[in-house]
């Protein structure tokens, strides 16, 4: 018996395996296989193929084991042993309520809402090209762009040019 063919937008499970969008085959974890046999990271995925960012890409039967371990009574005796609320909130503060940090905040999230010109864009290497292209990204997020608007230029996710520009840092 052959896997259904999988719809765009939905995640289907056949025989206790996720079925990918991008070969019709059935895995445990989905993501993993995208990353190895793909190249496409999680977000890229759900994105090519219509999912929601929240979309689980392991099966079912996974998760309920993980979420069946992870509610173990050691395990949660021990997340109680290095959980320190005080320390928390000491740690919170008044700081973090202050007018001006509060300011700076807001201006940091106004700044991913100026496009990136498309002069700019347009005088970037090709992505295939990562040195150079990652070199230029930083270029251009040095003059005040934020990736999320550099990401939106270059037509790639936000979360694939923050790893590219993670993984290459500006020298």
């Amino acid at each position: 018996m052959t896997t259904p063919e999988p719809r765009h937008g939905y995640l289907d499970e056949w025989d206790g395996r996720l079925i990918c969008h991008e070969c019709g085959r059935g895995y445990l974890h989905l993501a993993t296989h995208a990353r190895a046999a793909h190249d496409l990271t999680a977000a890229e995925y759900r994105e090519r193929h219509g999912l929601g960012m929240s979309t689980s890409l392991v099966a079912s039967s996974v998760a309920a084991d993980m979420r069946e371990r992870a509610s173990r009574p050691e395990v949660l005796a021990r997340l109680a042993t290095v959980r320190d609320p005080d320390a928390l909130a000491a740690h919170r503060g008044r700081q973090s309520w202050r007018p001006e940090v509060v300011r700076k905040a807001v201006d940091r999230g106004a700044s991913t809402r100026v496009p990136v010109p498309d002069a700019l864009v347009r005088g970037m290497p090709p992505w295939e090209d990562l040195l150079a292209w990652t070199s230029s990204a930083h270029g251009i997020i040095a003059q005040g762009y934020a990736v999320r608007a550099l990401a939106d230029a270059c037509g790639r996710s936000q979360a694939t040019v923050a790893q590219r520009l993670r993984r290459h840092p500006r020298t």
